[in-house]
């Protein structure tokens, strides 16, 4: 993963210990999708400043990905980077967000308790969990869309008269 200050990342990768290697795998997943990740396990090596790189990834990161566990909110550290995420973010146009992966059946609490989040929970298939990781990246919803909506205002074809319905497959086919 590239590094310095000037690098735009496109996550910034906030999460705790526990969930290392979900960490790795978003990280992959965002990786080979062709999206930049600043994360704890590539981009901080061995005696550098954490501090510095919580920074550099507040500050230079569109986006906050934060995976979302029940020792989350016990760390001083990732309360900091959400929160200076979210102090930043609010005092510029930039369009950015905080995008929760919830990795433990946890209710979220606090201030992200109204995010609307992307549930890994209970998710063993990995082309399902590739599929939820990239719809959270990309803020797209976890459900399926809604099937296509008739026509509105159109009468059902059982209740229309055959001449209405002739109008409507020629209309349909204009």
């Amino acid at each position: 993963m590239p590094s310095g200050h000037t690098h735009r990342y496109d996550f910034f990768l906030s999460r705790r210990g526990s969930v290392t290697t979900i960490a790795q795998e978003v990280e992959q997943v965002l990786a080979e999708k062709g999206y930049s990740v600043l994360t704890q396990d590539y981009d901080i090596p061995l005696g550098s400043s954490f501090i510095e790189k919580m920074h550099e990834g507040v500050i230079n990161s569109r986006d906050l990905i934060v995976l979302f566990t029940r020792d989350y909110l016990q760390s001083p550290y990732t309360r900091k980077e959400f929160t200076s995420f979210e102090a930043d973010r609010v005092k510029t146009t930039e369009e950015r967000h905080i995008i929760v992966l919830r990795c433990e059946d946890v209710s979220l609490r606090g201030l992200l308790a109204d995010t609307v989040y992307q549930d890994l929970v209970g998710i063993e298939d990995p082309e399902e969990r590739k599929r939820r990781i990239i719809a959270a990246a990309e803020r797209q919803s976890q459900a399926a869309p809604p099937p296509p909506r008739p026509f509105m205002g159109c009468p059902h074809a059982s209740r229309a008269s055959p001449g209405a319905l002739r109008n409507l497959i020629a209309w349909t086919r204009s």
